[in-house]
């Protein structure tokens, strides 16, 4: 038995309409970049291969805005960058990194949105994914050691 009560409090959100696709598999990684106080786009991450970018209001509705496909495999690990022109950074089991541009997040319409840049520097499994604005470079751990 417990003794005392957690502060912890858990919150979660789903991003769904009728009109929508939801993940078809477990998510890896989620990111909320808050635009305002009245708005946020959240960003997941899924075993389904895709990212999808949504918009969250103030009084928790969420909408789709538009899938990020262009991963073969699961997608692990997104990172957001705002220091580097609202830049989204993805990785996965396909071995590549890919490159988001968000610099226009409310204009997405196209629903065939491609990343920025891929890089295929890996031979395996890219796990995670880390970025120092000190530096200014990116970091990444494989399977490939």
């Amino acid at each position: 038995q417990r003794s005392h009560i957690s502060k912890r409090q858990k919150f979660s959100v789903i991003i769904r309409n009728p009109n929508e696709v939801p993940h078809r598999r477990g998510l890896n990684s989620i990111v909320v970049d808050p635009q305002s106080k009245d708005e946020s786009f959240v960003f997941t991450a899924s075993r389904d291969r895709l990212i999808k970018l949504g918009k969250l209001t103030c009084d928790l509705e969420a909408h789709l805005i538009t899938d990020l496909d262009s991963h073969t495999d699961w997608v692990n690990q997104i990172i957001l960058v705002p220091e580097a022109r609202n830049t989204l950074i993805s990785c996965s089991n396909d071995t590549t990194i890919k490159i988001w541009r968000l610099d226009q997040l409310n204009k997405i319409k196209d629903k065939k949105t491609k990343p920025f840049s891929t890089l295929n520097d890996h031979e395996d499994s890219v796990r995670c994914i880390d970025y120092s604005k000190a530096q200014g470079k990116l970091f990444s751990a494989a399977d490939d050691g």
